[in-house]
């Protein structure tokens, strides 16, 4: 397994690998209340777009959020499936939080 991601929000910490050359992202969400969860989802898109609107819903609603880990890949996915009026925020975003590590 590759490793794609991981955050911290709030009490919930998530991490997604990608599963060998498959299409395939296992995700394991820790959270105070509900414990581990698994899941899987396709690597390239939905975990990325997991990531992405996990880390806008936090900023909007001024939840503390940090990436622990980001692979250049993810990084590319996000900004390859943002809209073109969108991607300059993306990557302040993914800036902001890369700085903030």
């Amino acid at each position: 397994m590759t490793p794609l991601y991981r955050y911290s929000r709030g009490s919930e910490s998530t991490t997604a690998w990608r599963v060998g050359e498959t299409t395939q992202a296992l995700i394991r969400c820790e959270d105070e209340d509900r414990g581990v969860q698994w899941d899987m989802l396709p690597a390239v898109g939905e975990a990325q777009l997991d990531l992405r609107w996990m880390m806008l819903q936090s900023l909007f609603r001024e939840i503390p959020f940090a990436i622990d880990y980001l692979s250049e890949g993810t990084v590319r996915s996000i900004l390859r499936v943002t809209q073109p009026n969108h991607r300059v925020a993306i990557e302040q975003l993914l800036g902001d939080c890369q700085e903030s590590k």
